[in-house]
Formats: C-alpha cells, structure tokens, sequence
C-alpha cells in the first residue's frame, strides 16, 4: 500500500489555497480601502467642525470686519471682536500651505484643520442688509490619496452681533 499524495490530488489542493488565498488578500485590500476612505471623510469633518465653528463664534461676536481681502483665493477675513474678559481683539483667519490658521491681536494661534487635510478654498463675502451684517462663508477641504481622496464644500452664514 502506498502512502502520499498523488500529482492530481497535490495539483489540487495547491489551486484550493491559491483560491483562498487570492479571496483573503482581496479582502483585505477592501478593508484597507474602506478605511482610509473613512478616514479622509472623517478627517474632512473634524476639520470643518473646528473650523466654521471657532470662524461662526467669532463672526458672531465680532463687533465689525476689520478687512477682508476678496482679491486671492483663499481669502482672509480680520474681525475686531472681544476676548471672555471684554477686552478688544483681532482676530485674523487666513489659509498658509493649505493649512486653515488663526492670529489673535497679531500673535499666531494656531492650525484649525488637521494636518491631513488641505484647505483649497476659503471664501468670505460679506453681507449687509438694511436690518444686519453678517458673512456667508465658502470652504473647501480635501484629504487622502488615489481611490481615498475626497473633497467636500462647506457653506455657512454668521450674522455680526448687535446687527440685528
């Protein structure tokens, strides 16, 4: 009696694993995939959040536009404003490298967009009615690579404090 694998069954089994093994690794370049598409995405987001948010909160409590400068892309918009003791403020939002950045009195502050993501538009308008003043503000943000890159607009409005 012999013992072992005939040529047939070796064949076989070795095209058994091949196909098995191509499925795993299929997966597993899907779940890669989905991820750094989920991350971009949620990066975008972050980004977007911290941004529009802290620009909307000062807009809002701003007591007039200092200046906007409409003549680049992205644009820049300096808002005098009051700090959490009342005492005046300027406060300057600006895109540097694609990266969304605030000044406070002159003295940089600070990123507001993840390093992972690269603003490519920031638009400010201003807005005046007989009644109030506000600014429509226009962002867009970018972020990954190849199949997970993804780009998303955001639009908001702030109406200035005490225009109203």
């Amino acid at each position: 009696m012999k013992k072992g694998f005939s040529l047939a069954e070796t064949i076989v089994y070795i095209a058994l694993l091949a196909i098995i093994f191509i499925v795993v690794i299929n997966s597993l370049v899907a779940i890669m995939s989905s991820y750094y598409s989920i991350k971009s995405s949620r990066d975008i987001e972050n980004s977007a959040m911290l941004g529009l948010d802290r620009i909307e909160r000062d807009i809002k409590n701003s007591s007039s536009i200092a200046a906007i400068s409409t003549s680049t892309n992205p644009n820049s918009i300096t808002l005098n404003t009051f700090d959490s003791d009342n005492n005046p403020l300027v406060v300057r939002f600006y895109v540097s490298s694609g990266t969304l950045l605030v000044d406070e009195n002159g003295s940089y502050s600070g990123p507001l967009s993840d390093s992972d993501v690269t603003v490519s538009n920031l638009l400010f308008s201003p807005i005046s009615t007989g009644n109030s003043s506000g600014v429509k503000i226009q962002m867009t943000l970018q972020s990954g690579t190849s199949s997970a890159f993804k780009s998303k607009n955001f639009y908001d409005t702030a109406v200035m404090r005490g225009s109203y």
